[in-house]
């Protein structure tokens, strides 16, 4: 789904390609639930409900192949406003759309089906007159548009972004309005794969990780050290320039200081508690503001 922004030309095109690969799953896998398909950055992704079928890179060649087959019958795509009650008629066999219906329907705003290729359908199978939920900022001609498509990797992804909700099959892609860009991003993609931080950070040994340490967690090396004080001294020195003042804070803080900026009543949840003696409690930063307040807040020298 599109955001409530006015979507550039090229987010239209990249959200159409999200459309395009669903109506490909969903004739390639006709028992798969769709979920959201966004654009993004650089490109789109759509999140799957495989089921129990097993979907891998390997399948990215035979979806895009179908996802060619398709998009030569969308010449257009057209937009309905149905009630919510047509909408969950459409989306019966859905748990995902039904939800997000649902949520529409609770802000009050309008509930629209966008299909792309022909009448819309009240089954998103894959077929010419793919049918999908959706608030609409698409390319005016699918079928010319939609030819310079890229799927690139995929993951999972828990539904809504909650490890309490089903895993998901996460398909990334990438759309360009021609075949030179899309050359181009492809290439620059492949470069960054030889730049990646782990990549040269394991060759080069700068730093290490553990399991015993924790994911995440970069260990180091006196190699990487040199480096990592050589970049904050330069970023001090371009502080120092611009008149920036340093100040350090400690690491840990009690609850109320959260309780008093008033980030507590909101994000109380997912603050890291530290219990230390005599059933003392502290939590672990999540920002610096708060303590930096108090700073402000402490007598002025006499």
């Amino acid at each position: 789904m599109v955001t409530n922004h006015q979507p550039t030309e090229l987010e239209k095109l990249r959200h159409s390609a999200a459309h395009l690969l669903a109506a490909a799953v969903m004739k390639l896998w006709p028992d798969a639930k769709l979920t959201i398909g966004p654009a993004t950055a650089d490109g789109f992704y759509y999140d799957v409900d495989f089921g129990e079928a097993k979907v891998s890179a390997d399948d990215f060649k035979k979806i895009e192949k179908e996802m060619q087959k398709i998009v030569q019958g969308w010449k257009e795509f057209s937009q309905q406003k149905v009630s919510a009650e047509e909408a969950k008629k459409w989306a019966a066999d859905n748990p995902y759309k039904l939800e997000l219906i649902d949520e529409i329907a609770e802000r009050g705003e309008d509930i629209t089906l966008s299909t792309a290729g022909g009448p819309a359908q009240r089954s998103p199978k894959g077929e010419v007159g793919f049918t999908d939920l959706c608030r609409g900022g698409h390319v005016e001609s699918p079928s010319k548009a939609l030819q310079h498509v890229k799927l690139l990797k995929i993951a999972g992804a828990f539904w809504r972004g909650d490890e309490k909700n089903p895993m998901l099959t996460r398909i990334y892609g990438t759309a360009f309005a021609s075949k030179a860009e899309l050359t181009e991003h492809l290439r620059l993609a492949e470069e960054a794969k030889k730049r990646d931080h782990r990549k040269l950070g394991k060759e080069l040994d700068l730093f290490a990780f553990s399991p015993l340490v924790g994911p995440g967690l970069p260990l180091f090396t006196p190699r990487g050290t040199v480096i990592r004080e050589e970049l904050i001294r330069f970023i001090q020195e371009l502080q120092e320039a611009r008149g920036y003042e340093r100040v350090l804070i400690p690491h840990l803080a009690q609850p109320e200081l959260y309780k008093t900026s008033g980030h507590w009543d909101k994000f109380s949840d997912d603050i890291f508690h530290v219990f230390g003696k005599h059933d003392s409690t502290f939590v672990l930063k999540p920002m610096n503001c708060p303590h930096h307040t108090q700073i402000y807040a402490s007598p002025p020298p006499p």
